[in-house]
């Protein structure tokens, strides 16, 4: 009987554990998941940021007209140099450089440290 009493108490305290965590991870991923928009938000609203032109040949990137890679050239910006983001789309950053306003590929700016961004 005492056998059967502590493996009933064993599975009522892992029940019981497994409620107590399952709902602390649904919040942290819901809480990462607010975070990371509410970081896209402040970019694209409030806070000004800066990236660094990064390629892998070191030729530089293409300041677009729109968000395609058919859309009119505006300019030709140089690896590392620094660029005024103005907003985060799905795929590019709207972007300032020399005084003109487009679209840069994402994967080709990073942040002082060299980190995406």
């Amino acid at each position: 009987m005492k056998n059967l009493t502590l493996k009933i108490t064993g599975l009522a305290v892992a029940a019981t554990l497994c409620a107590t965590i399952t709902p602390s991870v649904n919040t942290y991923a819901t809480n990462v998941q607010q975070n990371n928009i509410s970081i896209a938000q402040t970019l694209n609203t409030k806070a000004v940021q800066y990236g660094w032109v990064t390629t892998h040949d070191g030729v530089g990137v293409i300041l677009r007209k729109s968000t395609s890679t058919s859309s009119a050239r505006l300019d030709a910006i140089p690896e590392g140099t620094k660029v005024k983001i103005l907003s985060l789309l799905p795929n590019w950053y709207k972007v300032t450089y020399n005084g003109k306003t487009g679209y840069v590929a994402r994967g080709y700016l990073v942040d002082k440290y060299g980190d995406a961004i």
